[in-house]
């Protein structure tokens, strides 16, 4: 079985792509009562659980990047700034992931910008992005 990184399921039309959602999904049809067949935002919004896991998963690890240019262990920085610098060379790292995750978000080159430079990443404006960016796949 192979592991995928987290990071991967952040990208625009990945949020139905990992197995926890999927079983998440899977066990609310069966509590609804509902066809297999149903569509993933029905039963989301349904149970009041619009944005789905991905939402959290995002907000969870720009969090996380906040709080890592703010620790005060150097030995972190040291290593988020390597990170951000392999970005440039690696597609595969973490830092890169996550910055191509952000886009099909209205403010995508700001928030790249900021991470890529090792600025903190302001959460309200994401926030407010994201959510747009969920509501608006509900309504095409």
């Amino acid at each position: 079985m192979r592991v995928r990184c987290g990071a991967l399921y952040l990208s625009e039309g990945s949020e139905f792509g990992s197995q926890l959602q999927n079983r998440h999904l899977c066990s609310l049809r069966r509590i609804f009562g509902v066809k297999n067949s149903t569509t993933n935002w029905a039963v989301l919004r349904e149970c009041g659980q619009e944005p789905p896991l991905q939402f959290f998963w995002f907000r969870a690890s720009i969090r996380l990047f906040n709080s890592m240019l703010d620790s005060n262990s150097e030995t972190l920085r040291r290593v988020l700034k390597a990170d951000l610098h392999l970005a440039f060379f690696d597609s595969s790292c973490w830092s890169a992931q996550v910055s191509n995750a952000f886009n099909g978000l209205q403010s995508n080159a700001m928030f790249k910008q900021k991470m890529l430079r090792a600025t903190q990443v302001p959460m309200q404006e994401f926030i407010c992005d994201l959510r747009f960016r969920h509501s608006l796949k509900v309504w095409r």
